[in-house]
């Protein structure tokens, strides 16, 4: 992965997707977290850029990023046990067979501390990543 994450690295600054500014903005998002923070994104906008910095620049290494995207494929979560960034019980075999759980439509409500008459409602009909440990 290193020598893909330098080549994405050198080719993204060449053609002015990693200008400094964005750059910046990366590190400050990796230096804010806390340590041995896990951070679950969505899409390569955001993951490429930071696995680029925490494996070129070895910013923030402590900090597991991890793709929701990702996650549902065979390989992945197998990935993230072999790399021991996440301490995943299950089995290889568990994880290679593992199924779907069917999901039904949750309500999600969140009240406001300061006035508990209102409140932020809404349902979840479809849940995009299930991590069970």
């Amino acid at each position: 992965m290193e020598h893909s994450a330098i080549w994405c690295f050198v080719e993204g600054k060449k053609r002015g997707g990693f200008t400094e500014p964005v750059l910046s903005y990366n590190r400050q998002l990796l230096n804010s977290f806390s340590l041995n923070a896990i951070l679950i994104s969505y899409g390569d906008i955001i993951i490429i850029l930071l696995w680029c910095l925490q494996t070129i620049e070895k910013l923030r290494t402590d900090i597991t990023i991890m793709d929701a995207n990702l996650y549902n494929t065979i390989w992945y979560p197998t990935y993230l046990k072999k790399k021991k960034t996440l301490k995943i019980s299950f089995s290889n075999t568990a994880i290679d067979t593992r199924g779907y759980l069917k999901w039904n439509p949750q309500k999600i409500e969140i009240k406001n501390v300061t006035n508990k008459a209102e409140k932020l409602i809404w349902i979840l009909y479809q849940l995009i990543l299930t991590i069970i440990y």
